[in-house]
C-alpha cells in the first residue's frame, strides 16, 4: 500500500513523459514553490527509441518498432516510479513550509508563518503588523469623519441655481465673472442681451444684472 504523503491542498503536476517536477502551494497565499525537473532514464531510453523508430522504420529495420517500443516505455512512467518522484519532490520543497497545529494548514514560512508564535500568521497574527494595519485604516476613517465635521461650503452661493455659461463663439465654459472666453479670447460681453456687459455674468431676463446690479440695456 502506497504511503500517505500530508502536505499542502494543492499541487501541479508539472511532469511529462520525459521527466517529473511538482509545483506546491501554500495553503493561506496560494504561492507556488516548484521541485526540480528530474529527467528519468525510462524518458530518455523513450526519446532515444522514438527516434531510432523515425531514422529506420522507412527502411524496413527492426528498428521500425521503435516508436511502439517508446510508448510502452513511456506508460511506465507512471505508477511507483512516479509516486516516488513525487515524494522526493515534497521532501525536496517542504522546508519552505510550516504545519500550523492549530488549523492544521501547511503555510509557506516566507509570507504567513508567525516565527515567534509558532503557527500560521492567520491563527497568530504579527502584533507589529496589525498595529500598523489598525493605525492606518482607523486614521483614514477619523480623517473622514474630521472633515464632515468641516464647513467646506462656507462663502458659496447655495440657494441661486448654478448656471454654466458657454461661450458663443467656440462653446467653452465661461469662469463666473470673466469678462474674456479663456480659449478663443472673445469677448463675453459681446453677445448683447445674453451676458452682463459689466461683469460678464448671464442675464436671467430681468432689467438689472443679478450678478453686480448694472441696469440691462
Amino acid at each position: 500500500m502506497a504511503k500517505t504523503i500530508e502536505f499542502v491542498s494543492q499541487m501541479e503536476d508539472l511532469s511529462t513523459e520525459k521527466g517529473y517536477q511538482f509545483t506546491f502551494h501554500c495553503d493561506k497565499c496560494h504561492r507556488g514553490y516548484t521541485s526540480s525537473y528530474h529527467a528519468t532514464p525510462l524518458g530518455i531510453a523513450a526519446d532515444l527509441l522514438g527516434t531510432a523508430g523515425g531514422v529506420f522504420e522507412s527502411f524496413g529495420s527492426i528498428f521500425g518498432k521503435g516508436k511502439e517500443a517508446a510508448k510502452g516505455v513511456q506508460e511506465a512512467l507512471g505508477g511507483k516510479t512516479h509516486s516516488d518522484a513525487y515524494a522526493e519532490a515534497v521532501e525536496e520543497v517542504k522546508p519552505q513550509f510550516k504545519h500550523c497545529s492549530r488549523c492544521g494548514h501547511w503555510v509557506c514560512v516566507d509570507a504567513c508563518w508567525n516565527v515567534n508564535a509558532g503557527l500560521c500568521d492567520e491563527c497568530a497574527p504579527n502584533v507589529k503588523e496589525e498595529l500598523v494595519f489598525k493605525q492606518t485604516h482607523l486614521t483614514v476613517e477619523q480623517l473622514g469623519q474630521r472633515l464632515s465635521e468641516q464647513d467646506l461650503t462656507k462663502g458659496m452661493d447655495l440657494t441661486t441655481p448654478a448656471q454654466v455659461v458657454t461661450c458663443a463663439k467656440c462653446g467653452a465654459d465661461i469662469a463666473a465673472g470673466a469678462k474674456f472666453c479663456s480659449s478663443c479670447g472673445e469677448p463675453v460681453r459681446s453677445v448683447k442681451g445674453v451676458f452682463c456687459s459689466e461683469c460678464g455674468a448671464k442675464l436671467s431676463g430681468g432689467k438689472f444684472c443679478p450678478s453686480c446690479g448694472k441696469p440691462v440695456q
